[in-house]
């Protein structure tokens, strides 16, 4: 029994290892895993190509928000992948430390140790969530306040600019025009005749 290959996917059963039983798990599994990984790479090429032409097209507060938004996100995964790591380490350690209690099982007071033990590390892992949550949270507000006051001041600034602006053409015009008049008359009433 022959499965039909589409076209664009003949070049993969003859160059990978997994294309002699077409119909395993493991070979659609990895078939899809190969085929989405290259059409993800082509989106993310596509997306930050698109991405850096947006930021060149507008003005440099654009690219600020781009990378305010990619310093936030940063962070954010920067917390995530220490919470991850504190809670691999103190989940591997307290698993350890329970097998070693229940394979030592030296009568009750080894028992209460290990389980003191395994409470300890339980605590520890609350600990790091909540320093690292709170580390996390912090820095997250922290560059989002940085960017708000950055904002802020680049608006005042615009708003002095284009009010100096403003009045100086106001006043330019009407200090330009009344004192030009004012001075032709006041030089032909106090002219002195020869």
């Amino acid at each position: 029994m022959e499965t039909e290959v589409p076209n664009g996917e003949a070049g993969l059963q003859a160059e990978h290892p997994w294309s002699s039983n077409p119909t395993s798990f493991i070979h659609r599994t990895q078939e899809s895993l190969w085929v989405k990984s290259a059409q993800l790479q082509k989106s993310l090429r596509h997306a930050s190509s698109d991405l850096t032409l947006w930021m060149k097209k507008g003005s440099p507060w654009r690219a600020f928000l781009v990378s305010t938004v990619a310093i936030v996100l940063l962070l954010a995964l920067a917390g995530v992948g220490t919470f991850m790591f504190f809670f691999l380490a103190a989940t591997l350690n307290a698993v350890a430390i329970g097998f070693l209690a229940s394979v030592a099982a030296v009568g009750a007071f080894a028992a209460l140790f290990f389980s003191s033990l395994i409470a300890i590390y339980i605590g520890a892992l609350v600990t790091a969530v909540i320093f690292i949550s709170t580390i996390t949270f912090i820095c997250i507000c922290a560059a989002l306040t940085a960017a708000g006051w950055i904002a802020f001041l680049w608006a005042v600034w615009q708003g002095l600019q284009k009010g100096t602006n403003f009045l100086k053409g106001c006043f330019g015009f009407s200090v330009c025009k009344l004192p030009s008049n004012g001075v032709i008359d006041y030089q032909q009433q106090y002219e002195k005749p020869y």
